[in-house]
This record gives C-alpha cells, sequence and structure tokens, in this order.
C-alpha cells in the first residue's frame, strides 16, 4: 500500500496463466450455454382463436420471461396488427399481465387461445397452455409479428420432444 494505491506482487508469468484459466472458462461456459439455445429461432405462428386463424412470423426471445400470473403460464407477445381490425378479447378470456423492459413498465391485454401452432423445419408444437398478449408497438424487426416464449420449447423437450414437421 503506498499513496493510496494497492499493489500486487504477482509475477508475469502466473498472471498470464491465471488470465489464460479464466478466459477457458468464460468459453467453456459461453459454448454450453449456447448448445441448449435452438439454433433455429424464427418460426411460423398460427394462433386459432374463436374460429378463426391468425398467423405471422415469430422469434424465439430467449429474454421473454412473462408468464400469465394466475395460471403461470407462457406468454407469447404479438402485434395487435396482426389480428384483424376491430378484435376484441371477451372480458371472460381477458387476463392482464405486468410487463416490464429496459425503458418502460406496462400491463399487456393478454388471452387464452383455443389453440397455438409453431412450426419449423425441425419442429412442430402444438399447444393450448399458453396465453397471447397484445402490443401496438411494433417488434424489433419488421417481419416478425410475435415474440415467443423459451418455456414453450423446455416443455416439449420434456415431453421427448415435438413430431417433425416441414416448413418454415
Amino acid at each position: 500500500f503506498f499513496a493510496g494505491i494497492v499493489y500486487f506482487d504477482i509475477d508475469a508469468i502466473t498472471l498470464i496463466i491465471y488470465t489464460a484459466a479464466c478466459y477457458g472458462i468464460v468459453s467453456l461456459a459461453n459454448s454450453l450455454l449456447k448448445m441448449k439455445a435452438p439454433s433455429n429461432t424464427v418460426y411460423d405462428l398460427e394462433i386459432d382463436y374463436g374460429g378463426k386463424t391468425y398467423s405471422c412470423r415469430a422469434l424465439l426471445d430467449t429474454g421473454n420471461s412473462l408468464f400469465e400470473p394466475f395460471s403461470s403460464l407462457p406468454v407469447i407477445v404479438c402485434e395487435k396488427s396482426v389480428f384483424e381490425s376491430g378484435f376484441e378479447i371477451t372480458n371472460e378470456k381477458l387476463r392482464l399481465v405486468p410487463c416490464s423492459s429496459v425503458s418502460a413498465e406496462s400491463v399487456l391485454k393478454a388471452f387464452k387461445p383455443d389453440s397455438v401452432h409453431i412450426k419449423s423445419p425441425e419442429k412442430a408444437i402444438e399447444t393450448s397452455d399458453v396465453y397471447i398478449a397484445l402490443t401496438d408497438n411494433r417488434i424489433r424487426n419488421s417481419q416478425f409479428g410475435a415474440l415467443l416464449h423459451p418455456e414453450l420449447f423446455a416443455a416439449e423437450n420434456e415431453k421427448g420432444g415435438p413430431a417433425v414437421c416441414s416448413q418454415i
């Protein structure tokens, strides 16, 4: 300790070895985390509700951690523009889902669809155990109309995996 500065007596070889070891550990952890993430993150989404089918392209959002508060079911965030004008959620199906992002906090209107079909070349998932939350905002890339919850894929993996389908 000299003039308010702490000095550590570490030789250059030790410093290089510890730096290389830390780099190796971080690289290994990063590659292990990447292996768990799906390789294809763009899907075709079909939402069946009230006898009608609505479809759009959807992006798997690993940052989507929204769950419907009462049922704890995962939430898919979907642009209102995916649905026809005048689309309304009936009061008995309406749920409010609290949502926070880096820039704001809000409450999204959500509903439980009759069924949801998520398709890619490798996967086909069909479920009704999900909520659809509607947003007025555009999703970051105009080619996507929805953000998928990663829990949808985790649940399918626990069940042994979905059937294979051939389209996206």
